[in-house]
């Protein structure tokens, strides 16, 4: 069980009793789903990436996956979208979160992406 919701079952864990990356079924909100990651490329495989704001397609219809770190705790992934707006998505699966950063310029520019970690990650709902 986890300390959010006592009725959600946990996500499973590996060997070493870590989280394994996964997340939950939209369709009730409670049964675990493990992530799918693409066997040949190591990429990880999303069906949807595009929280929604209302519009269709959500709010990063138009944005790409540009980068992604994967090795630790937490985890980063990078979109960008033709003019370079960018979006980090930070997931904690120690602390159960998901936190987003969003700046312009491009993500391979300075210390956007290279400073992911430092920067001041928020809730969705706190984006502007």
């Amino acid at each position: 069980m986890n300390n959010e919701d006592p009725n959600r079952p946990a996500l499973p864990t590996d060997a070493n009793h870590k989280t394994v990356m996964g997340g939950v079924s939209s369709s009730d909100g409670t049964t675990p789903l493990p992530a799918e990651i693409d066997p040949v490329t190591g990429a990880l495989l999303v069906k949807e990436v595009n929280p929604s704001s209302g519009g269709a397609g959500g709010r990063y219809a138009d944005y790409s996956l540009a980068r992604q770190d994967l090795d630790g705790d937490p985890i980063y992934i990078g979109y960008e979208d033709i003019d370079g707006n960018f979006v980090i998505i930070e997931t904690d699966f120690t602390n159960q979160t998901t936190l987003y950063y969003e700046g312009t310029g491009g993500i391979a520019t300075g210390s956007n992406w290279s400073g992911r970690a430092g920067h001041a990650y928020v809730e969705f709902n706190a984006l502007a």
